[in-house]
This record gives structure tokens, sequence and C-alpha cells, in this order.
């Protein structure tokens, strides 16, 4: 076909091509006339290459910015313009933002870009005032990517483009690089480290917690020593304390960084070996500045700790095999009024309701005995079906039971005879006409009711995990009189409720599918059941009571608690059958096995046997935590390589820069640790369980006040004088007001007591009680330990005729509330009147011992120190047997408060690679006393900012020591009851 006779609208190719070559010529011919780049594009590569110029300004500055930090942090910023600008919590992060800015300010001003005409320039504001460097950190951020990498930002960078001296624009933007350094990491790893360092003992795992620990272990250790009669003059001396100070600072850095610093831990060998074991058993007899030298020095000596100190101690302490026996006590007492009153997690009374509870089961047996069906009425062929109607009749008699498959101990089966009638009628028509058809179903079914029950209990809410497993034992017999009770509470909950026999017989013959049903039976308990339980447990609580655990001193001296043995024996008071008899045994035995329960829960949430187990167990239930098993080693994946303290080793002597690489003479380390009781004390309530305390406590219980008063009359007794006198009148006016609020207590103790006493009865009985004891002092002991509420029981049972039952339960409600209204806080009386008044009774009867000594006449010395009550004539014992407070057991007890204070000259930590000025210089992130300054304001000055600061740190400890009773008790004798290293006052504020 020809081109020109083709009309169906196609273009050949070769059209096509020939169309777009003269298009494109015609394109190329126009545009070459034309500028190749216009002023927008100029602009554009005059930005990129402003931008270019930034980054690299930015980077450089970050570098610079970040390597300054880590050489001088700001730890603090100066009362300056500048200074005023960063925040306390976060001086460093906002002096490194400020250094970022100020360079990069600074390199901006130089900064030109330039493509043809157009020339873009970058700039910041200029900080000159303390808000503009608020504004400058605001813009300003530098975040940790990973510990080798930062990234920073800097934001609000305007950028002028110009042409010609005309402004054609202005960019605003942010810039960001990374740049590799480890400055931000090593300074939160060494946050981190002071975090630990200033934590207290309450509030976590750091500095305080673990010297308490140490320093807990090694008057554990000497103190049994002391008492076995190893010549032990000071129980806890201040090198000790220096010692277990830089083993808890080693551990802090290796949690902290990973690693401890390696001359560090090679001096605290030295150190170790220095103390060893004949400075653990003996006075050490050289000076803190001389071993201060000698450990620092690091030529010619072992780096090994020899197996003596506390290894060799703690195997001393358990050669002496004394022991120190823990019982449950008063914590039976306390589970026995709480479980019997009610007021327990579970009670008696619901105890045994819930042993009673059964399970009853209906079960239903249906039988067809006939089917008939009539028709009356038929239908023409041809009628339409016009409608139908039904009717149900049931009728229900009674009838002879047949068979019934029942679960359990059957109670009744019932027979009906079940009759339904149902009739169909149908109505036909043949328009004019209409006939019904009538169809009849009459079916008989014989319907059996049987109702059973089981005494299982169901599924149950346990006390205890441990054992609560009496009601799963079977009981064999349910006699006649509970299982009426059982068969009636089955009946009526299955029959009466459901609307009798009859009621139930229809739904089964209907088809109910819960006809047979299962329900839970509650029988009243029998008085006698409830009488004989409360018999039980009443004798179980006394047994319960004497359960004991002796621990050796070496036990005390690990830490080891008693509760889990103690929990044991007490378990073993009761033995669960494989069955019972009857039912009423069971429930009985349910009664003794959860009030063992109770009595087990009440032990672990104490965590310590009735009352005070061993003093380890007290400092780890207020968090004091056990040392590691192994001190932590490199971080594999921490930046940190080294850790170099100066000195590596806190000593409590002066350093020199002849001892150590420091710059002046200082004392490192400074220590303080003051022995409570080196005069007669109290109960160990008042002196070791206020463990971590920085202070004794503001005020102590009527135990150690009583015993104070006791010993400051025999004081008098052996020799006049004044002061003491008035000091003892003072405090026995504030033990008598003591007294007296016991005694109102007590009178509320009665008052909630099922036992009927008037007001004036309860006051009569508590004041015959207390007129027991004919001494001030006396009173306020029989307070302490218990025999005072004893004797308040025995009166007002007397005064309320109670019978045996009541008196029991009196006695057990006094003996449970005895420690809580010796330890009220209008009972106690003010800890600066006793210790005052304690000490110079000290200062009395130590004066005696030494008239005693001094006498020429053997006799007058026997009677000297008979007056003066000094047992031994070699010494005074420190602290005194204790009074056996409700709880507790005969021990002797005393405690130390611990401060240390100290620091590093400098404090350097350090990391391989991410170098901010190169690779293979590495990090080096110094802590030390020096200002901080730098330009800030591109004036070419340096503008005070802030000051880097040392490493250093303030604890507190208190730890305390129990050993058996004996003439020569625990505690500091040689010197007086505080002890300061040399530096303790240039280091206190």
């Amino acid at each position: 076909m020809r081109l020109a006779d083709d009309d169906r609208g196609r273009v050949p190719f070769a059209l096509v091509g020939v169309v777009l070559l003269v298009a494109s010529a015609t394109a190329a011919t126009v545009l070459a006339g034309r500028e190749t780049a216009p002023d927008r594009t100029r602009g554009d590569r005059a930005l990129d290459r402003a931008q270019t110029g930034v980054d690299a300004a930015l980077a450089s500055a970050a570098r610079t910015a970040l390597r300054n930090a880590a050489r001088n942090p700001v730890v603090s910023p100066a009362d300056s313009r500048y200074g005023d600008a960063l925040g306390d919590e976060t001086a460093f992060r906002d002096a490194l933002a400020l250094r970022v800015y100020a360079r990069v300010e600074r390199a901006l001003r130089t900064l030109d870009a330039t493509a043809g005409g157009v020339t873009a320039s970058p700039s910041l504001p200029r900080v000159q005032t303390t808000r503009d460097a608020e504004r400058a950190i605001d813009r300003t951020t530098v975040e940790v990517v990973d510990e080798s990498t930062v990234e920073v930002r800097v934001a609000g960078i305007e950028t002028a483009v110009r042409r010609g001296g005309r402004t054609l624009d202005r960019r605003e933007r942010a810039a960001t690089v990374r740049v590799q350094s480890a400055a931000l990491a090593l300074h939160d790893r060494t946050q981190e480290f002071e975090r630990r360092l200033d934590t207290g003992a309450f509030e976590g795992p750091g500095l305080d917690r673990r010297l308490t620990d140490l320093l807990h272990r090694v008057v554990w250790l000497r103190g049994p020593l002391q008492y076995a009669g190893a010549p032990v003059g000071n129980v806890l001396a201040n090198r000790h304390v220096a010692l277990a100070a830089n083993r808890a600072l080693l551990d802090q850095q290796a949690a902290a960084f990973g690693r401890q610093d390696d001359a560090g831990g090679e001096a605290y060998a030295r150190a170790f070996a220095e103390t060893g074991l004949r400075d653990v058993l003996a006075a050490g007899k050289r000076s803190a500045k001389s071993r201060a030298a000698s450990v620092l020095d690091d030529h010619g000596g072992s780096a090994t700790a020899v197996d003596v100190g506390f290894a060799a101690a703690k195997a001393a302490a358990d050669v002496s095999e004394q022991t120190i026996p823990v019982s449950v006590n008063a914590t039976a007492d306390r589970a026995f009024v709480g479980y019997v009153d009610g007021t327990a997690e579970r009670s008696l009374a619901a105890t045994l309701d819930a042993a009673f509870v059964g399970l009853a089961d209906r079960s239903v047996a249906v039988t067809r005995e006939r089917e008939r069906r009539t028709t009356s009425g038929s239908v023409p062929d041809g009628w339409r079906l016009v409608g139908t109607s039904q009717t149900t009749d049931v009728a229900v008699e009674s009838a002879p039971p047949g068979s019934v498959d029942v679960a359990g101990r059957q109670v009744d089966a019932v027979g009906r005879r079940v009759v339904t009638t149902e009739t169909r009628t149908s109505r036909y028509s043949n328009g004019s006409e209409t006939r019904t058809v009538t169809e009849t179903t009459r079916t008989t079914d014989r319907v059996t009711v049987g109702v059973a029950y089981s005494v299982d209990p169901p599924v149950r809410e346990l006390v205890s995990t441990e054992s609560d497993t009496v009601l799963d034992a079977d009981a064999r017999t349910v006699r006649s009189p509970l299982h009426e009770r059982y068969a009636r509470c089955a009946t009526r909950r299955l029959l009466r409720d459901a609307g009798g026999v009859d009621a139930v017989a229809r739904r089964a013959v209907a088809g109910d599918a819960n006809v047979e049903e299962r329900a839970l039976v509650r029988p009243d308990v029998p008085s006698s059941v409830r009488e004989r339980a409360a018999r039980g447990v009443a004798r179980l609580r006394d047994d319960a009571r004497n359960v004991t655990v002796d621990l050796s001193t070496g036990d005390l001296a690990d830490s080891t608690n008693p509760t889990g043995e103690l929990v044991d024996r007490v378990w073993q008071l009761h033995d669960v059958g494989s069955g019972y008899e009857t039912v009423e045994a069971r429930a009985a035995a349910a009664a003794r096995e959860t009030y063992l329960a109770l009595v087990v829960a009440d032990l672990r949430e104490r965590d310590r046997g009735g009352g005070v187990a061993s003093l380890g167990g007290e400092l780890a239930d207020r968090g004091v935590q056990q040392p590691p098993a192994s001190t932590a080693g490199d971080a594999a994946d921490g930046p940190v390589t080294a850790v170099d303290g100066t000195p590596p080793y806190l000593t409590l002597g002066e350093v020199t820069p002849e001892t150590a690489a420091v710059s002046t003479a200082y004392h490192p380390l400074a220590a303080r640790n003051e022995n409570w009781f080196t005069a007669p004390h109290g109960a160990i309530a008042e002196a070791v369980v206020s463990a971590v305390l920085p202070d004794p406590p503001d005020s102590v219980g009527l135990s150690r006040a009583g015993q104070t008063l006791a010993g400051t009359n025999r004081a008098l007794d052996a020799e006049a004088n004044g002061t003491l006198a008035r000091q003892r009148d003072d405090l026995r006016e504030a033990v008598r007001d003591g007294v007296a609020d016991a005694r109102v207590a007590y009178g509320g103790v009665l008052a909630e007591s099922p036992v009927s006493l008037s007001s004036r009865e309860r006051r009569a009985a508590t004041r015959r009680a207390l007129a027991q004891w004919p001494t001030v002092s006396g009173r306020a002991i029989a307070v302490a330990n218990g025999s005072a509420a004893r004797a308040v029981a025995a009166e007002a049972a007397a005064v309320a005729d109670a019978d045996a039952r009541e008196r029991d339960r009196l006695d057990a409600r006094l003996r449970a509330n005895a420690d809580s209204v010796a330890t009220k806080g209008r009972v106690r009386v003010d800890s600066t009147l006793v210790r005052e008044t304690s000490r110079a009774a000290h200062a009395v009867v130590e004066s005696a011992a030494v008239e005693a000594v001094d006498a020429t006449s053997g006799a007058l010395a026997e009677e000297a120190a008979r007056r003066a009550g000094v047992p031994d004539m070699g010494a005074l014992p420190a602290g005194l047997p204790l009074a056996p407070v409700p709880g507790s057991w005969y021990a002797t007890a005393n405690a130390w408060s611990v401060d240390v204070q100290g620091s590093w000259e400098t404090f350097t930590v350090r990391a391989e690679g991410g170098s901010p000025v190169g690779g293979g210089n590495g990090t080096a992130y110094v802590r030390t006393d020096e200002s901080v300054a730098f330009d800030v304001n591109g004036d070419g000055r340096l503008d005070p900012v802030g000051a880097n600061e040392r490493v250093a740190f303030s604890v507190n400890a208190t730890v305390g020591v129990v050993v058996p009773p004996g003439p020569r008790g625990v505690g500091d004798t040689s010197g007086g009851a505080t002890e300061t290293s040399p530096g303790w006052q240039a280091q206190s504020p």
C-alpha cells in the first residue's frame, strides 16, 4: 500500500526520527546563546563549599574540645560570667558544649566559600554574656554513639550568600559530625565510680556497703579471739579500717571501670601482708607514717599477700568452739495471738472452717418406663391445614428410688415418677367447614436423685508452700453427728435450694444438661473441735518457743543466718500423717500445721530467730552485701585500659613528694572509729540492730538505761562522786518516766485482750506487777527483758479470776507485745544522758579497780574489787552480759561507728585508641584540684569557667559483734573509746 493511499493514521518511524533530529538541533542553537549557569546554581555551590568547611571546622573543634575536656574536666561551675551558664549537675557536658561552640564560632569568622562571584559566609552568634553562653550550650549537643565514638551537633549556623556586596539569601542549618574519642565514656565511668563512692549502705552497692561488710568481718573475727583470751587490745583499729577501705575502693574501681589500679592492687597486697596475722592478733607497734612508707615502697617486697589476716583469724575463731543459742521465743507468741484473734494472715477459725469444707454431688438417673400415642379425628382429602396448637402437662409423684451412681458418701436417694402428656391439635378447613385432629403422647419416666458428699477440701489458698499438706490426707471416718451436718448442708444446697426433688426431676426429664451439680458445703464446726484445736495449738506454741539453734563463733563470723535451720526444726514439730481416723482429727492437725506456717512466715520476714539472730543476718537484712567470690576483671567490652591513682594506695600516714608521686605533702586517708561501749552497755537491740547508722541512736531503750542506772548505783557505792550522783539522779528520773509510760502501754495491751477488765483494774494489775521490783533500774530491766510482761499477765489474770484457757491467752498476748512495749518511742531514754552517765560511772569503777590493785592488803583489794563489781582484776570488761530481751539470747555485744575520708591527688583513667588528636595516643581523663579556663568570647584571653576536682569520698559505717556471756566481754580496752588517724582534723570540715 502507498503512503498516499494509507488512511489508517500510522506514522513511519523514519519520519519520527527526522522530526526529533531537527528539534534537537534548534534547541541547541537557542541554548548556546545563553549563560551556562544561573545565579542560583553558583549560590548552591558556594553553600556546599561553605558547609564542607563548617563540617571540617566542627570536627576539628570537637576533637580539640574533647581532648582538653578530658585533660582538665569541669566538675563544678565557677562563680563567673560563663560559669553561671553551667548546670551544677551537668557542668562537664555543659562546659564541653561551650568549648565546642566557642571554637566553632571563632573558626567560622574567617571561613568564606566562593563560586563565581557569589560568596557564602557561615557564622554563629558570639558569646559575650551569661545568656549568650546558655544559648550556645542549648545549640550544641554532644552525645555518645558508642564508647569510642562521639556525635557533635551545633544548630543555628547561619550562612549569608552575597554577590557584589548585596545579600542574596540567608540560610540556617545544623552541622553534625562524628569523631573518635573515649572522653565521654571515661567521664561517665568516672561518674559511676563517684556514685558508688557516695552511695549509702541502705541505697545500693557501693563503698559504704562494701566497707561495712569488710569491717563487720574484722570485728567478728577479732572479737571472738579477744573473748577467747588472745592478746587483742582493740578489736577494731584504724589500721584495719585503712586496709578494708582500700580493698573496698579497689572493688569499686573494678565495678565501675572493669579493672582496678594495678599499682593499687600491689600496694594492697603489701599492706595486707604488713597487717597480717601478727598485726591482727597483736597491737600494732609501728606508726601510721612508717606503715605508709612501707606500703607505697614498691621495691624489694613480695607483692603476694601471705595466707594470714582474715583467713587465719577465721580459722582461730572456728577452733574456739564457742556457741550461742538462737531461739524462736516471742515469735511463737506473736503468731499465736494473731492466729487466735484473727488478726494474722490466717485465723484459727478460718483454718477450721476450711478444714470442714466438703464437696457435695447431685447425681440423677432417668429410666423410661413406657410411652403411648393416641389419635382422634380424621381429615378428608383436599382439606387444608389452617392452624395447630400444643400443650404439655407434667405430673410428678413419689416412687421407689432406683439405682444411681454417686461420688462420695451417699446422703440420700429419692425416687419420682414423672408423667409427661403432650397434646397436639391440628385444624383443617375446606373453605366452609373446619375439622380437628388430636394427637396425644403420654410418657412415664422414673427419676432417681442421689446426693452424696466428700470430705476432701477442694483447691485452697495455702499459707505455706513448704508444708500445708494435712488436708491432702484422707479422713477415714465421718462420725454420725458430723455426717448429719454434712447431709443437711448437702441436701439444703443441692435439693432445697434447687426448688426441691420435684423440680430436679422435671429438669432431668426435660433434658437439662446441668441437672447434675457439684457444690461446696460448709457445715458448722462443732465447738468441741474448736476447743480441741485451740488446746493443741497452745501446746504447740510452747514447743515452738523452745526451738533453738546453736551457732558457733565461726558461724557468726561467717554471717551464718539461723533462720533456715530454725524453720526446719519448727516444721519437725508437726508430722503429717498419711491419713487420719476422723475429720475432726484432721482438722485439728490442719490447725496446728497452719499455726506453724505462720511462725515460719514470721521467722522469714524478720530473718532472725525470734528477734535478734546473727549480726551478719541483721546487716544483710539492712542491705549489707556479702563480698563477691572474686574481684571483677577487665571489662571485655569497655574502653578503660588503665586506672592510675596518685597515690595508688590511700594511707593513713602522711605522704610527701619523697614517698609518693605527689606535688605536696598530705594525708590521703583519714579515719575515726568510736567504740560505743567501752563502758557497760545494755541490750543488743540498742547497740547493734541500728547497723550502718552514721552515729549511735538518739535514744536507747530501758534495758541499756536500766543497766546503766544499776551500774552507776554500784559505782557510787564504791566511791562517792558528786558529779556522777547528779547525773545518776537525772538518769533515774528519765528511767522512771520510761517505766511509767511502759505501765500505760501494758494497760493498752490488756484493754485489747479478751479478758474483761475495767480501766481501774488494769491500772491496779500493772502497778502491782511492777511493784515486784523494788528499784527503778530493776523495773526498767524487767520491762526490757519481758519479766514485767509475765508479771502483768499473772496479776491481770488474778484480778479477772480468769480460767486456765484465758490465763494462757493473756500470758501469750503479754509476751507477744513485750518487745513492742519496751521499744515504744516514749519508753525510750535520751542516749546522751545514758552515754555520759555510763562513761562517768566507768571512770569511777576503773579508779576503784586501780585502787584495789595498788592496795597492799589482799583483803582490802578483794573488798574494793567486790564493791566495784570488777570480776577480773586485770582489766574491766568491755560490755556486760545482755538481759534476755524477748527474742534474743544471753550474750555480750559491742559496736563501732567508723568514719573514713580520703582522696587521690590525681586520678587518671586511660583508654586506647579513640584519640581526639589522632591514632595511637589514646585518651587520658584526669581528675585533680585545678581551675579550668578557656577562651569563650574569642578575645584571646582565658575566661574562668569552672574547676576540676579530686576524686574524694566520705563514708560512715557502723558494725557490731556478739560473743557468749563471760567476764572478758568484747570491745576496745587499749586506749580511749575514740581512735583518730593523724590526718583526721585536716580532712574534717
